[in-house]
């Protein structure tokens, strides 16, 4: 995962510990030019700094975007922003740039090693957070994380269309204390994850796909 994951001042005391997950942070023309390199700012200042403590014409774009979408999957409005990331932990799965609009991600994650050192972050982090449940806002994330060990469980939900297309949410429902493939470490305590698409997916993204399911999740 990318440093500096943002932890919520509730997200410790919920019933149930949440990780949002998403891809990556991206490239700019400024400052972090360079794919394949860490930001040079901690996941935790983008929602805090870019989203929460900015306003209007201040915040970035695609940022606020992002995570508005999020918050309306949940269907939490405009207003209560901040009761939402206050109750969750948030982070990148890839912990390097990757570019915008292109397939940096994908090849950032099949470059050999990759996908189990990303795994092997992810999961460290789960077990010592004590995570619950995942929501995971990536197809490309969702598909190449750790599968395939006896009992655990598997599900499709279809929620809707995006245009023409089918959407819907997968869901992975993981046993405690049993190897998996793609990883080395063994979760603690039994997990669920829930893989939507990423709210800035070219084929688009409605939050109200999922919020008929997801709005009681919090």
């Amino acid at each position: 995962m990318h440093r500096g994951v943002f932890r919520g001042k509730d997200a410790d005391q919920q019933p149930k510990r949440i990780l949002i997950l998403c891809e990556s942070h991206h490239t700019n023309e400024h400052t972090d030019v360079i794919a394949g390199k860490a930001a040079s700012y901690p996941t935790a200042a983008v929602v805090e700094n870019d989203y929460l403590n900015n306003s209007g014409e201040a915040k970035d774009y695609r940022n606020y975007m992002l995570f508005e979408k999020i918050e309306k999957a949940f269907s939490f409005q405009s207003e209560e922003h901040r009761q939402f990331w206050d109750r969750v932990y948030f982070g990148n799965y890839i912990p390097v740039l990757c570019g915008v609009g292109d397939d940096t991600a994908k090849k950032t994650i099949n470059k050999k090693g990759n996908r189990v050192k990303y795994n092997n972050e992810l999961f460290e982090f789960i077990v010592e957070h004590s995570i619950d449940v995942v929501f995971c806002f990536s197809r490309l994330v969702f598909n190449n994380l750790p599968k395939g060990a006896p009992g655990d469980e598997s599900e499709i939900v279809e929620c809707g269309k995006i245009r023409s297309c089918r959407d819907y949410i997968s869901i992975y429902k993981y046993c405690a204390r049993t190897p998996h493939g793609a990883v080395s470490i063994e979760l603690e305590k039994p997990l669920a994850v829930y893989g939507m698409r990423h709210p800035s997916a070219r084929g688009g993204f409605r939050p109200e796909n999922y919020a008929g399911y997801l709005k009681n999740m919090l």
